[in-house]
């Protein structure tokens, strides 16, 4: 019961006693000094009762708030430590693949290969620290990577074979579209990093 209920409940109480002793006269007036002087000590009672429960849960409340803010702090850091580890890898992945486009060699290929699977797995260990977002964009982006390889494996057995030059330049013409893809979805992944690390940024950004 709070004090609100209990003040309401007492003026009942002192209500009926005063119709009850009515007919006493002066003794009435004494009865009704003593009930507003006991009531006025139970409703004091009652709001320092509710005070202190409300205190505790407040405590409770700012516990549980520094409990939430600490873990949050730790998963910002360790994200924070996890996604410069894998733009390291697209970092290195993008390099390979620049260098196979410049040279489209069975060496650079390898290469790219090779970086490609290993920051796909990069990819995979990190993905409980990605959100959701991020990762399909992440996701979208190595099926492109793996499209370019694909493309330059073709196009260098076209050349191995002596296949025509209009063969050839189609095959070219397609890996270019793939680096342009590749470059814009590193562009538009690079941007999304950054809103998920720094949010302050982003919304000083969109004003």
């Amino acid at each position: 019961m709070d004090s609100s209920e209990f003040a309401s409940l007492w003026e009942n109480l002192v209500s009926f006693a005063m119709e009850v002793l009515a007919p006493l006269g002066g003794v009435s007036a004494v009865v009704l000094g003593l009930s507003a002087w006991i009531g006025n000590i139970w409703a004091g009672r009652i709001v320092a009762r509710d005070r202190a429960r409300h205190s505790e849960t407040l405590e409770v409340l700012k516990h549980q708030l520094l409990i939430s803010r600490d873990m949050l702090e730790r998963y910002r850091a360790s994200q924070f430590e996890e996604y410069n580890l894998l733009w390291s890898s697209l970092s290195e992945l993008k390099l390979a693949a620049d260098a196979l486009w410049d040279t489209a060699s069975k060496a650079n290929l390898g290469n790219f290969i090779r970086q490609l699977k290993e920051t796909n797995a990069e990819l995979n260990r990190k993905a409980l620290l990605i959100e959701d977002d991020l990762y399909y964009e992440l996701r979208k982006l190595l099926v492109e990577f793996a499209r370019y390889s694909h493309g330059k494996t073709k196009l260098i057995n076209l050349r191995q074979q002596n296949a025509s030059l209009d063969d050839i330049q189609r095959i070219i013409d397609e890996n270019n579209e793939r680096l342009i893809s590749y470059n814009k979805l590193l562009l538009a992944i690079r941007k999304s990093m950054r809103k998920h690390l720094y949010p302050l940024d982003s919304l000083g950004d969109a004003a």
